[in-house]
């Protein structure tokens, strides 16, 4: 019965997954056609670099915790109450300091006005993308994957209109940073609300002592995933700082995208199986 329960979680959760996956791909492959058209080479060149510079930070955020959250709650939901707690006081730290870090490094680091704007108003995004991707691992913990293509339907269609449509009447790159952040911090703020609603009051638990405990066993995999990450997003961000034009950058971006794209293929099974993998 168990084993019958397993596939079924499986494959209803890889199934929501996958769909997930396939609505965020179409949408993206869109948004960039779109916005390197109205934006144009230079500024799209420079979105990309936005995008790099803020992306290059969430694993930092991320650290590690999300596997140590889906194992804590897969196996058993009463117990993984208190480290889904511990970790979401955790998050709220790291969100503040590393958004923190990232607007301050982008501020000083930048060659123009312009682009300083630019990298202040997208550590504002990281702060919703990084609140968006805790409730994905909720929604994963909790085998509710629905719950995450919901996430997905609402906010990336949401974002190709608005950031499409600011493109293309004002082809201001702030404009649509702005648009951006403002998307990626409702669909924060909705996750919140949808774990809080539907799986688990969440609150804030300051064990200093336990937290350090789950830190020390998330550093290995959380250093693991910011070097990855490095290795996408550090050489558009590399390339910038080299003095190449915008729209070099640009051209690499997409090329990164089209690897970032085959190899979430892999993820979405992955995401469907650990939690019942977990329990066996």
């Amino acid at each position: 019965m168990k084993l019958t329960q397993g596939y079924k979680s499986i494959l209803k959760n890889a199934t929501f997954f996958y769909a997930s996956l396939f609505l965020n791909q179409i949408l993206r492959i869109i948004y960039i056609i779109f916005l390197a058209r109205y934006l144009g080479p230079d500024l799209y060149g420079l979105w990309s670099y936005g995008q790099s510079w803020y992306l290059s930070f969430l694993p930092l955020i991320m650290f590690g915790l999300g596997p140590i959250l889906v194992k804590s709650i897969s196996q058993d939901h009463k117990s993984g109450t208190e480290i889904a707690n511990l970790i979401f006081s955790i998050r709220l730290i790291l969100i503040v300091l590393v958004s923190f870090i990232c607007g301050l490094f982008g501020f000083f680091i930048a060659d123009s006005s312009q682009v300083a704007l630019l990298l202040i108003i997208l550590s504002f995004a990281l702060i919703g993308r990084a609140i968006g991707v805790w409730g994905d691992q909720m929604f994963q913990a909790y085998e509710v994957a629905k719950l995450s293509f919901s996430q997905e339907k609402l906010f990336r269609t949401s974002e190709i209109i608005f950031g499409i449509g600011i493109a293309y009447y004002t082809q201001d790159i702030i404009l649509v940073a702005l648009s951006h952040a403002i998307i990626w911090l409702a669909q924060g703020i909705r996750a919140v609300y949808l774990v809080q609603a539907k799986l688990q009051k969440i609150q804030l638990y300051w064990q200093w002592s336990k937290m350090l405990k789950i830190l020390q066993q998330s550093f290995p995999i959380g250093l693991a995933i910011f070097f990855h990450g490095l290795n996408i997003q550090g050489a558009i961000i590399l390339y910038k700082q080299s003095g190449v034009a915008n729209e070099m950058i640009g051209n690499l971006a997409i090329m990164v995208q089209a690897l970032m794209i085959i190899g979430s293929i892999f993820l979405s099974i992955e995401k469907a199986t650990l939690p019942v993998l977990t329990r066996s």
